[in-house]
């Protein structure tokens, strides 16, 4: 599916690894020639770790770039940490494309995509609500080790119920991952202000093709909602998570995620 996505753009440059994506990223926010190659070692430094899917950024002719994102489940977790993570590239690229590629019938959650899009990218977190997610965030984590005072378990009760959304709750994760390096784009109007101009997009593609065929949602199940939460502390989703060796339907009975999904593409399947 994902070279059926790429090969759709044949007059991209594509930047696959993430070492070239931070690197692009570096470009971009470098001051002078004469201070590009130590701009480069700080955003690498601060950045590794950011990009670590494996969706690949492509680059026109033009210098628009084009970031493509396959949706493989039947929920949006995974979008919303995409657009977190990739939050600093749209931040400073010049003209970017976000491209949602759907194999059917995953294209029938566009709208739960659009959504997402906009929560994070057309909503920027004003400085005050940073300042107190940071604080939130570094409370709950030390209140996890450690035993804090009635009036900081009152307070960071009364946080959690202010950010139980989801946007915060992924966001929390990527910051226990990331640090402060996470809040980068996300409280930056400038991603907003791209789509509002025209200079940022969103693009829908849906396959041609189906993929109901391939073994079992090889690539369809790789991980459930509960699976992401792993993610963010192994290292973000992509190849570098760790997974576990196949076992044979003899020996071992479908997982959840499996099952559930196999359960929603047979009830769409009807439809």
């Amino acid at each position: 599916m994902s070279l059926d996505a790429v090969l759709a753009s044949p007059d991209l440059d594509w930047l696959t690894t993430e070492r070239e994506k931070v690197a692009y990223v570096a470009a971009q926010t470098a001051p002078a020639p004469e201070n590009h190659e130590e701009t480069m070692d700080g955003g690498s430094s601060k950045r590794a770790g950011m990009f670590s899917t494996t969706f690949p950024i492509g680059i026109d002719p033009s210098g628009r770039a084009v970031l493509l994102y396959l949706a493989t489940v039947p929920w949006a977790d995974e979008f919303r940490l995409f657009l977190q993570g990739h939050a600093a590239c749209l931040k400073v690229a010049p003209c970017w494309t976000l491209r949602l590629v759907f194999p059917r019938p995953l294209d029938r959650l566009y709208a739960t995509y659009q959504t997402v899009i906009h929560e994070e990218l057309e909503t920027p977190l004003h400085a005050a609500t940073i300042n107190e997610l940071r604080w939130y965030f570094t409370h709950r984590q030390t209140a996890i080790r450690d035993q804090t005072n009635e009036l900081t378990r009152s307070l960071l009760d009364r946080a959690a119920s202010v950010f139980g959304a989801p946007r915060f709750t992924l966001l929390y994760r990527r910051w226990q991952k990331h640090g402060d390096a996470a809040f980068e784009g996300v409280s930056s109007p400038v991603i907003a202000e791209a789509l509002a101009t025209g200079m940022g997009r969103v693009e829908c593609l849906v396959l041609s093709h189906t993929y109901r065929h391939l073994s079992p949602f090889a690539d369809l199940v790789r991980s459930a909602p509960q699976a992401v939460e792993k993610g963010e502390q192994e290292g973000e989703q992509g190849s570098a998570r760790p997974q576990p060796p196949p076992s044979t339907p003899s020996q071992e009975s479908p997982t959840i995620s499996e099952q559930l999904t196999r359960d929603w593409y047979r009830l769409i399947g009807r439809s």
